[in-house]
């Protein structure tokens, strides 16, 4: 919310987002990032934005004011998917070679 670049920090790095990946991902020994690792280090790109969508979907839940159930449905979120996945994307692109959004994925499995 910043007017300045040096004001706009934290993209991608509420802890929701860690908490929503390691509840599916990284909660016991037999879960698919830590069975498989070679596939999830650096965390794949695709898993993040459907990390995003998840929790975009839980926060439709509340949409209301009080919880009204949605099922997590690719006919109703495959949009919001691939929004998450083009921003993703977009951003890598701007950041160049600071290739931001490779250490972000390298950090969410380091603390999966």
């Amino acid at each position: 919310r910043g007017s300045s670049l040096d004001e706009h920090t934290g993209l991608y790095t509420n802890p929701a987002i860690q908490q929503v990946i390691n509840e599916v991902l990284f909660k016991n020994k037999s879960d698919d990032a830590i069975k498989w690792r070679k596939y999830y280090n650096p965390f794949p790109r695709v898993a993040f934005a459907l990390a995003l969508t998840a929790i975009e979907c839980a926060i439709d839940e509340w949409s209301s004011g009080s919880r009204e159930m949605i099922v997590f449905k690719e006919d109703d979120y495959s949009g919001v998917f691939g929004s998450h996945l083009a921003s993703l994307n977009e951003f890598s692109q701007a950041a160049g070679d600071l290739d931001l959004v490779k250490k972000l994925l390298e950090q969410v499995y380091n603390m999966g």
